[in-house]
C-alpha cells in the first residue's frame, strides 16, 4: 500500500490488518494472555513444526471466545471440576499478572474450581506446549482434533467467472490476460477490534477467492499472500493446499509467518514450513516492514539475512515494502543476495524514490517493482463499502487515469522487464466481490493500453510468469 497516500491505520490492505492481528492475538490467547509467562523482552520459544491440522469443512479456527447458549451450537468446549486441578504449569502463581481480561477471567475459573471456557480447537495454543496440554487434557479433544481435521476430498465446484464486460470507452487498450502479482488472502480468524478484517471461509469462501482468477483471459493467476501469526500456520497451509488441489494454476502462494511478542521474524519456523510443504509457497511476504511491530527491524538483519538465505535456497521470491529509513541496508542486501529475487512495492513515496527508480535496476538484475494499489488509491482508500468504491471509480476514472500515465508510462517503458501489475486487495470482504474485481481489472486495462506495445504484456503478466519460472 502508498505510505503517504493512506490514512494512518489503513496503509496495506494484509499489513494493516496485520497490526490489528498482532493485537488480537496479545488478547486472546495462543501466543497471546499467555504472555506473563516469559519477560517483556524474551521472546517466547518457537514450537517444532507438527503434524498439518486440516479441516473436512475447510474452515478456518476461530480466535472468538463468543458463546451461543440459545441453540446449542458453540464454538466453545467448557468443562466443570469441584476439585483442586493440575494446571500443568499453565496459570501463575497469581491470576492478576494476566493483562488479558478475558485470560484472567479464564484462570480465576479455573482455580476458583467453575466452568472454564476454552477454544474450539487446542491447538491454537500451538505456541504454550503447557496451555495446549491442559486443554486437551480438561476437554479430551487432542484425539478428537487430529481424526477430524483432515482435507477435504471432495470434488471442487466449477467456476464461471463471466467474460469482462466494459463500463468505460478507453481507447487504446490492453485486452490479453493479466496477472495479478500483489493480492492479500482473507484472514484465518476473526479480528475482534477490527470487524471489517475478512476471514476465509466465514466471510469469503475459498472457492471464491480461487475463482477469481479461474478465466485465464482475464486474471489468469495471482501472488497470493497467507499473512499468519505463526500458531494459525498450519490452517493457512491446509488452505493454500487444497486450494492448489482443486483449481490448480489459479493461484501462487506466498507466507508471511510471523511470531508474536519478539523479532517477528523466525527462521528456523519459516524453515521447517517449507520443508513440510516442498514446492507449494512460490514467495514470502509481504514483509511490511513498516508496521510497529517490525520496530527496530532492519532489513540487514541477521535474521533477516538468514530469511533472504532460505529464500534463495527455496526458490522463493521475496516481497518487501521498505521504510524510509531503509535505503542503505536494502541496497546492502541486493548486494549480498545476487541469486535471491526481490519485489519492492510502495517505494514512490519514499525520500529515496529517485535512486529506486534511477539506479536500482541498472545495478541490481534481481530486483523488481510492482506497480499496484496506486493506480486507483484515490477510490480505494476513502471507500468503506462496494457502493462507495464503484461511485469513487466512475467519478475519478479519467482524472486517476491521465495521473498514473503521467506518473508511471516512462519509468516502465525503459524498463519493460522488470515491473508488475498488481491490486493490493483485501482489507474488505468486498474487495473480492467479482464486480469490484472488474473494475480494478478495466482500470489496469486502460491503463496498459497507454503503455508501448513491447511492455505492454510484459507488464500485465509476463513479467510474473517470468519471476516463477528463475525461482
Amino acid at each position: 500500500m502508498n505510505q503517504k497516500a493512506m490514512p494512518a491505520g489503513r496503509h496495506g490492505f494484509s499489513q494493516f490488518i496485520l497490526i490489528v492481528i498482532v493485537g488480537a492475538v496479545l488478547v486472546f490467547g495462543g501466543v497471546g494472555f499467555w504472555y506473563y509467562q516469559k519477560p517483556a523482552n524474551q521472546q517466547l520459544p518457537v514450537p517444532q513444526t507438527e503434524a498439518l491440522p486440516t479441516s473436512s469443512s475447510g474452515e478456518a479456527v476461530s480466535a472468538s471466545t463468543e458463546q451461543s447458549n440459545q441453540s446449542g451450537q458453540t464454538n466453545q468446549k467448557t468443562t466443570s471440576k469441584t476439585s483442586a486441578r493440575d494446571d500443568l504449569g499453565c496459570f501463575p502463581p497469581s491470576c492478576s499478572v494476566i493483562p488479558d481480561p478475558q485470560g484472567k477471567q479464564i484462570c480465576l475459573d479455573w482455580k476458583a474450581n467453575k466452568s472454564v471456557t476454552w477454544p474450539s480447537s487446542c491447538g491454537y495454543f500451538s505456541g504454550q506446549p503447557a496451555c495446549q496440554k491442559l486443554c486437551e487434557a480438561e476437554t479430551k479433544t487432542a484425539t478428537q482434533d487430529t481424526d477430524s481435521q483432515t482435507v477435504s476430498t471432495s470434488t471442487a465446484v466449477p467456476c464461471n467467472l463471466a467474460p469482462l464486460q466494459r463500463q468505460f470507452s478507453n481507447t487504446p487498450y490492453y485486452s490479453g490476460p493479466l496477472f495479478d502479482a500483489h493480492f492479500h488472502m482473507p484472514q484465518m480468524f476473526k479480528i475482534p477490534n477490527n470487524p471489517d478484517a475478512p476471514v476465509i471461509d466465514e466471510d469469503v469462501p475459498r472457492r471464491d477467492v480461487a475463482c477469481l482468477f479461474s478465466n485465464k483471459d482475464r486474471i489468469k493467476n495471482v501472488f497470493a499472500f497467507y499473512g499468519i501469526p505463526i500458531n494459525l500456520k498450519d490452517q493457512a497451509v491446509v488452505i493454500a493446499q487444497d486450494i492448489e488441489k482443486k483449481y490448480p494454476g489459479t493461484m501462487s502462494p506466498f507466507i508471511e509467518l510471523v511470531t508474536f511478542p519478539g523479532y517477528p521474524v523466525v527462521p528456523s519456523s519459516i524453515n521447517a514450513v517449507l520443508i513440510a510443504n516442498q514446492g507449494l509457497f512460490k514467495g514470502y511476504g509481504e514483509l511490511s516492514l513498516y508496521l510497529p511491530h517490525y520496530n527496530g527491524v532492519d532489513s540487514n538483519d541477521p535474521a533477516m539475512r538468514e530469511l533472504y538465505t532460505i529464500a534463495q535456497k527455496n526458490h522463493l521470491i521475496v516481497m518487501v515494502h521498505l521504510t524510509a529509513s531503509q535505503q542503505q541496508s536494502f541496497e546492502k542486501v541486493l548486494q549480498d543476495f545476487p541469486n535471491t529475487i526481490f519485489l519492492l512495492h510502495a517505494a514512490e513515496d519514499l525520500p529515496w524514490a529517485s535512486t529506486v527508480f534511477g539506479t536500482y535496476f541498472d545495478k541490481y538484475p534481481n530486483f523488481y517493482y510492482s506497480v499496484d494499489i496506486d493506480l486507483v488509491k484515490d477510490a480505494v482508500f476513502p471507500a468503506t463499502t462496494k457502493a462507495d468504491f464503484i461511485a469513487r471509480m466512475k467519478q475519478n476514472w479519467q482524472t486517476m487515469l491521465n495521473a498514473k500515465v503521467a506518473e508511471w508510462k516512462s519509468k516502465i517503458e525503459k524498463y519493460p522487464n522488470r515491473f508488475l501489475w498488481g491490486t493490493d486487495r483485501g482489507h474488505y470482504a468486498w474487495h473480492y466481490d467479482p464486480e469490484v474485481e472488474a473494475y480494478f481489472e478495466e482500470f489496469g486495462r486502460a491503463f496498459i493500453g497507454q503503455l508501448d506495445s513491447a511492455a505492454q504484456e510484459k507488464y500485465a503478466h509476463k513479467n510474473a510468469e517470468s519471476l516463477l519460472q528463475k525461482r
